[in-house]
């Protein structure tokens, strides 16, 4: 099982690009962050909360890999 990490915001989550403002999206366009990036989700929740965006916090994503090569 991989552990990964998102931001929920609203009913979506957050998206931190460098090109773009943090903004509200569905699940499969949203940033994630392994253990190794835990350090930057502080500072996107701030941001988020200056910009606005509500209802904000950290969610656990247990993501189970069904690899068909791996049987």
């Amino acid at each position: 099982m991989i552990k990964l990490y998102a931001i929920k915001c609203n009913s979506g989550y957050i998206k931190n690009s460098q090109n773009e403002e943090l903004k509200c999206v569905s699940l499969d366009k949203a940033s994630v962050f392994g253990d190794e990036r835990l350090n930057q989700v502080n500072e996107v929740i701030n941001q988020a909360k200056k910009k606005g965006l509500k209802e904000i916090r950290l969610v656990t994503l247990n993501i189970i890999e069904h690899d068909p090569y791996n049987i």
